[in-house]
């Protein structure tokens, strides 16, 4: 739980940092931030809900399978 907690805390902290060093250089695309908000929201609401009614294994898999094919795609990309 203290791993979770000081891994969550480093993670605010350098967001919230890197966020204002590209919000006083005026480098923010708004319109952009504001797409993948919704989109964000959306998909906590739909993944909470899949979590729910999935069983473990088939969740690890699930993200495994997601995880491999972002890999790939940015293998692929450079």
């Amino acid at each position: 739980k203290v791993a979770v907690a000081t891994s969550s805390l480093m993670v605010g902290l350098t967001g919230l940092l890197g966020f204002s060093g590209h919000l006083f250089t005026g480098q923010i695309n708004w319109l952009l931030c504001f797409g993948l908000g919704i989109v964000v929201l959306l998909g906590s609401q739909l993944g909470a809900k899949i979590s729910i009614r999935l069983e473990e294994r088939k969740l690890k898999l699930a993200l495994a399978i997601i995880l491999i094919v972002i890999a790939i795609w940015m293998i692929l990309r450079t």
